[in-house]
């Protein structure tokens, strides 16, 4: 009668091992989902802060094309104050967006183009664009591991009682999907 009771206290032991290593395990998952973010953040972060110096670099040889420079301006400004992960995503996509029509700009200055410190800052834009893109993806997979571990049976009746939810993926937005129209 005694091995019963060993059964019952193996499986009980095993129960609680399983729901322990769930949790701990989401919650890994969710701090590499923070950390990638963090990673994403940064770039935007470094994407702002040159936006100002191209700005000032255009304007010499664009005078009139404010209206679009106050606009790169104005998202930069918004990007810079966004407080929520949402609004920063949102922001970035916006700027992303805003920086195809920066390209198509300068595209009709070619004294401009042949700038040196505007080339340099392209190329610092250029590359942080690039690590947006691997960041993002790096972002997205992290999110793909967690929300293969909280949808998958039976951690998904752990995931409910611990209010574990599927992560949203960053998605390129619709219009930046599309082609620019190039119009002179």
């Amino acid at each position: 009668m005694w091995y019963v009771y060993v059964i019952i206290g193996a499986v009980a032991l095993l129960l609680i091992l399983w729901i322990v290593g769930f949790y701990n395990g989401a919650r890994v998952k969710e701090n590499n989902i923070e950390n990638a973010f963090a990673q994403l953040d940064a770039q935007f972060k470094r994407r702002y802060d040159l936006i100002p110096n191209m700005v000032n670099t255009v304007k010499g040889y664009a005078a009139h094309e404010q209206e679009t420079l106050a606009k790169i301006i104005a998202l930069r400004n918004a990007g810079a104050a966004a407080s929520t992960d949402e609004d920063k995503i949102a922001a970035a996509e916006q700027m992303s967006g805003v920086a195809k029509t920066f390209g198509l700009l300068v595209e009709q200055y070619p004294q401009l183009k042949a700038d040196v410190s505007f080339n340099r800052l392209m190329e610092e834009l250029a590359a942080t664009e690039n690590k947006i893109a691997s960041f993002r993806q790096f972002y997205n997979d992290a999110i793909l591991i967690f929300n293969r571990a909280v949808v998958k049976f039976p951690n998904a009746i752990l995931a409910g009682l611990f209010r574990f939810k599927k992560k949203r993926y960053l998605e390129t937005a619709a219009e930046q999907r599309e082609n620019v129209e190039v119009k002179f």
